[in-house]
């Protein structure tokens, strides 16, 4: 059976959620959202009592996430005359994705999303998936767990979001105390106060859910926590102390925790109204 399949006929599946859009592969949003369902669904196949055939295939499949080159193309992909929406080379471990087709993937239901990609790692792997035998039974088995996962990404989502408009609220009280020279303390304390809970909240979802990430982006998404945390609980200190704020370096970290902020919205980000 060919290796090369279209994405084209999947219907009638139990509902999934996809985790994310990770981005990866160079800044290839689309390889990004397609390796991040491949790798949450990963993590879910590995909590469930499979057979050692299947549990083997995920490993595989997990090993492959991390080596196989993902690209979304412009140009139509064709096999044999038909033009589909993505072809696999396992080969030479590389996967193409059509971006106006993968477009019209999003729009079908979690499940459909989820075993598509399973379906082409299990070829990348080695295996026929014909059919979607494979795929479709190893996509039955996490139903429940990636449904929950859809509420935990959106959630996510949402206290990013928060998180951003409380920065923003707290770049406007800076910029009215700087033009002053003075510390407005018990507003700088009721925004500082807000910035740690929303930090806190970001640490803590982001721990919970650190399969999101790739081994490339887990640094990354630690030191922009870090920071984050750092930044917020500095805010925390000066309020108790009374210490008074250098309103220069004070905007430069602000600019920072924003761009943290976004940059944790980029790698999980959606592309559909899902948030």
């Amino acid at each position: 059976m060919k290796s090369l399949v279209s994405f084209v006929g999947i219907i009638g599946l139990a509902s999934i959620s996809f985790a994310q859009n990770l981005v990866g592969n160079g800044g290839d949003v689309v390889a990004g959202e397609f390796n991040s369902i491949a790798r949450t669904a990963v993590y879910f196949l590995q909590k469930r009592n499979l057979k050692s055939g299947d549990l083997e295939l995920v490993s595989d499949i997990q090993k492959k996430i991390e080596t196989t080159v993902v690209e979304s193309v412009v140009d139509e992909l064709v096999i044999d005359g038909r033009v589909v929406d993505a072809i696999n080379y396992p080969s030479v471990s590389a996967i193409k994705i059509n971006r106006k087709r993968w477009e019209q993937v999003r729009l079908r239901s979690p499940s459909e999303r989820t075993l598509i990609v399973l379906h082409e790692y299990i070829w990348i792997a080695g295996v026929d998936d014909s059919h979607y035998a494979i795929s479709t039974r190893l996509t039955n088995e996490i139903v429940n767990d990636l449904d929950k996962n859809s509420v935990s990404t959106e959630r996510y989502q949402l206290s990013l979001a928060d998180f951003y408009s409380e920065l923003v609220l707290f770049r406007v009280d800076i910029l009215g105390m700087q033009g002053t020279g003075v510390t407005d303390f018990p507003s700088y304390c009721y925004a500082a106060g807000a910035l740690k809970v929303h930090a806190d909240k970001v640490n803590q979802l982001t721990k919970e859910n650190g399969f999101w990430f790739s081994t490339t982006q887990k640094p990354e998404v630690d030191s922009r926590i870090s920071f984050i945390q750092t930044f917020a609980q500095a805010q925390v200190n000066n309020c108790k102390s009374g210490t008074a704020i250098n309103f220069g370096t004070q905007m430069q970290d602000i600019l920072k925790m924003a761009e943290a902020i976004r940059y944790l919205m980029m790698i999980t980000q959606f592309s559909e109204s899902e948030l």
